[in-house]
């Protein structure tokens, strides 16, 4: 690993559908990564350096990992995954994920006509706090 990255993953070896997996199903494999940001290269077909993006398995997304960010250098993408570790993270109590606690909300639910405002597991569904809005 050049040592730009301090001591973050540059174009790992991610598990076999680690983007195309939806996050209720990953197996344990999966949950090695889970707030883990890491740097991928993006390269042109000629394999000359075109950005190198930042993403984490976070539960951003349903099904792959969040983007986090991209930039033109290695040193950016450095920058983007040290801003990336003051992120709030949120732990499930059902299925102990770990998300970033923006995804879990607080967010607005309708339930039966009525309006809540729930903090919730983007992974699982778990309901952590569930409060009627007046």
């Amino acid at each position: 690993m050049p040592s730009a990255a301090k001591g973050f993953h540059l174009d790992p070896r991610l598990p076999m559908r680690f983007d195309s997996t939806p996050n209720n199903k990953r197996p344990a494999s999966h949950g090695n990564w889970w707030g883990i940001p890491y740097i991928v290269t993006r390269r042109d077909d000629n394999g000359e350096v075109l950005a190198f993006n930042v993403r984490r398995l976070d539960g951003g997304a349903w099904d792959r990992s969040t983007s986090l960010g991209q930039a033109e250098t290695l040193e950016g993408a450095v920058e983007i995954c040290q801003r990336s570790a003051d992120d709030e993270m949120f732990e499930c109590n059902a299925c102990h994920a770990t998300i970033m606690a923006r995804y879990a909300g607080p967010m607005t639910l309708l339930e039966d006509g009525e309006y809540y405002t729930v903090t919730m597991c983007s992974v699982c569904g778990f309901v952590a706090s569930k409060e009627k809005q007046s």
